[in-house]
């Protein structure tokens, strides 16, 4: 059996590739322009997800937060917070 190497992913010159990708950040965008980001910078680790409506959903060692519009929806250990502390769940 003969074994050869798979070449899986893209190659873009200096400057072209997607916006904050890098050694440190992983980007996969669809042709419909939603994105997923996984981060693995020291100090600021996350995953976020973001759909061509905008709606976004990040989770860091902060949390987990959740955005669409105005609206908004964050979760940390000790608390729920929904549009910015309109409603704060301790």
């Amino acid at each position: 059996m003969t074994r050869v190497p798979i070449w899986s992913g893209g190659v873009w010159a200096d400057g072209d590739g997607p916006e904050d990708a890098g050694p440190e950040t992983l980007v996969l965008i669809t042709p419909g322009g939603h994105s997923i980001r996984l981060i693995d910078e020291q100090g600021s680790e996350a995953i976020a997800v973001e759909a061509a409506s905008g709606a976004k959903l990040t989770l860091d060692a902060d949390g987990v937060s959740i955005e669409f519009g105005q609206q908004s929806i964050a979760i940390t250990k000790s608390s729920i917070s929904l549009n910015g502390g309109a409603l704060e769940v301790t």
